[in-house]
């Protein structure tokens, strides 16, 4: 396939605000720098070989191989406090609670100064219904940081019973502005737990009031307080004013209830634990605003320790393993959805998606298929089946899934699958239906560069409605000029209209923006021969020559294409190619 149509396609995955203001102080052991901080200070008194491993296996997010190396280097030296914070937060990541328990209890016993021991023994303590032994670790100054410490005093006098005491302490937070928002939206989960809907309500609608905008969980928790109220028709035009598209599927069971007229009981938070894994699930959101990854993970993480149902942090922590490439954990994670959850299809489908993009398309493919079985008119999951079957070199059958998901996509919205129709068309050697699944998609999308490179690239490449083709090409560089893909779509387009020098230029351009790309280099060198650069153009086959046959090649380019490079190499560019004699 020309690269002027691979470049679009490069597959990065198959198918693959108002807690900004929130100030964090993440102390020792928790933030990604800290740890490496603290290795660099970590003397292993016996088994440095274990602790070595344990810490490559770390520095490489591969939790499941770091946990037992660093639990045996901390069993030689057991009053390490950096090899036992590194110990901890590996064990948070292997999703090995009882061990993490443990430590946290150690590290704490031991007075040593951790963070991250600190919010695993809260953690713990809210799981257990410990409210007093979560108030005696915050009395002695064991800080979990700021935010964490304040939420936890409100549920913890929620689980003692004190309602006007939690509601204080809910307050306290929402006076101070860098916790205001956070504060407002527990003080209305707290509400609405113990039944006071309007006092939630008020609490809850606050930030928006503010001009903040909401998050979907305060939106879900805010419908459900308004069915309550007995204004279903309020809940879901607050859940169609915020979920504009790609609604979520606990959102939209929310509002298929709510249409029905069911009177929805409200179970955001239903304890003083839920409410804490909220808690924690805030921090995680937080962390992942900022990019920080290995911090979101070990709060999704201890969210789901304390609510196993919170499907929010089971699907942040399989995404946030499966971009570290934790394959096994990811599914774990993916796994631990409850299968009669609103989120359960959507959790099968995120674990076939992880499959396909680490090369096991064949084991995904029965997922997605028994997906389509059970909702054989869901669009989007015909087009994910459509995509792994070319994925698995199945051009045919991948028509076919496409054609289905195309049926059953509102025609305003079809010209994605009409372009990857088209490509799968291609595949087959269909360039009539190639063209006209392109010219599909163009109707629709007249403006994108995509289409009207690929579509351009075709008309010129056949020799067929070159003034078309050009105009398509011309009116796709305009709109990305720095796209090497494009520009040498237009380089391309000159040689085959015989404007060599013309030619010369764009894919001189070309090949600054894409130096390694085989093909360009090809091209550049077939236009300097044209213009009587022969020694160059030779320079530019060898190139060319060297990137589709070494260890960084593109998959799939077929022998004749190499063996031309090398006829050239040999004889000279012996007669010019004209629209029609290749795939250029």
């Amino acid at each position: 396939m020309p690269f002027a149509i691979r470049s679009m396609l490069k597959r990065t995955s198959v198918i693959k605000a108002g807690f900004a203001a929130t100030v964090l102080a993440f102390g020792p052991g928790i933030g990604a720098n800290a740890q490496q901080a603290a290795a660099d200070e970590v003397t292993v008194a016996v088994d440095r070989g274990a602790y070595l491993a344990g810490r490559f296996a770390a520095m490489h997010e591969d939790f499941l191989g770091a946990a037992p190396y660093l639990a045996r280097a901390l069993e030689a030296d057991p009053t390490n406090a950096p090899l036992a914070s590194d110990a901890l937060s590996a064990f948070i990541g292997a999703d090995n609670r009882d061990a993490a328990f443990a430590l946290a209890q150690a590290i704490t016993g031991a007075t040593r100064t951790s963070q991250l021991a600190n919010t695993v023994t809260l953690a713990s303590a809210a799981i257990d219904g410990n409210w007093r032994g979560m108030f005696e670790q915050l009395e002695a100054g064991r800080s979990a940081g700021p935010l964490i410490d304040g939420l936890a005093r409100g549920w913890g006098h929620l689980g003692l019973g004190e309602t006007a005491d939690a509601i204080s302490a809910f307050d306290e937070m929402v006076e101070n502005p860098p916790s205001r928002v956070i504060g407002q939206f527990h003080k209305g989960l707290a509400l609405a737990m113990v039944g006071d809907f309007e006092g939630a309500d008020a609490a809850l609608s606050q930030p928006a009031a503010d001009g903040v905008p909401m998050t979907g969980p305060a939106v879900l928790a805010l419908a459900e307080v308004r069915s309550q109220l007995g204004n279903n028709p309020g809940a879901i035009a607050l859940i169609d004013g915020f979920f504009t598209s790609n609604m979520p599927p606990e959102a939209q069971a929310l509002r298929d209830r709510l249409e029905a007229g069911d009177a929805i009981p409200f179970t955001r938070v239903r304890s003083p634990a839920q409410g804490m894994a909220e808690a924690y699930y805030a921090v995680a959101q937080i962390a992942a605003q900022g990019d920080d990854a290995f911090v979101s993970l070990l709060y999704a993480r201890l969210t789901t320790w304390i609510d196993p149902v919170n499907d929010g942090a089971q699907f942040s922590t399989a995404r946030l393993l499966a971009d570290m490439g934790n394959m096994v954990l990811a599914e774990q994670a993916y796994a631990a959805v409850a299968a009669d959850s609103p989120s359960s299809d959507a959790a099968q489908m995120g674990r076939a998606m992880l499959l396909a993009d680490n090369a096991r398309t064949d084991e995904a493919l029965p997922l997605v298929e028994d997906l389509i079985a059970a909702q054989p008119e869901n669009a989007g999951y015909h087009a994910v089946l459509a995509a792994m079957l070319r994925d698995l070199d199945r051009p045919a059958d991948s028509v076919t899934a496409y054609s289905a998901a195309i049926e059953r996509t509102p025609p305003a919205n079809r010209w994605p699958l009409y372009f990857s129709r088209a490509v799968t068309h291609h595949a087959l050697r269909d360039m009539p239906s190639t063209e006209a699944d392109l010219r599909a998609a163009l109707e629709q999308a007249p403006d994108q560069p995509i289409i009207l490179n690929y579509l351009g690239y075709l008309l010129i490449d056949r020799n067929e409605k070159l003034d078309e083709g050009l105009d398509m090409i011309e009116r796709a560089i305009a709109a990305t000029p720095d796209n090497g893909a494009v520009v040498d779509s237009l380089g391309w387009a000159y040689f085959r209209l015989g404007r060599y020098a013309d030619a010369v230029v764009q894919l001189e351009r070309a090949v600054l923006l894409e130096p390694v790309e085989y093909e360009i280099n090809d091209h550049l060198g077939d236009a300097y021969w044209m213009v009587g650069r022969k020694r160059e153009a030779r320079f530019q086959w060898q190139r060319a020559l060297s990137f589709a046959t070494g260890p960084n090649a593109p998959e799939g380019i077929e022998p004749e294409v190499i063996e031309a490079i090398r006829a050239k190499l040999a004889d000279g560019l012996t007669a010019p190619a004209t629209a029609g004699e290749s795939d250029g």
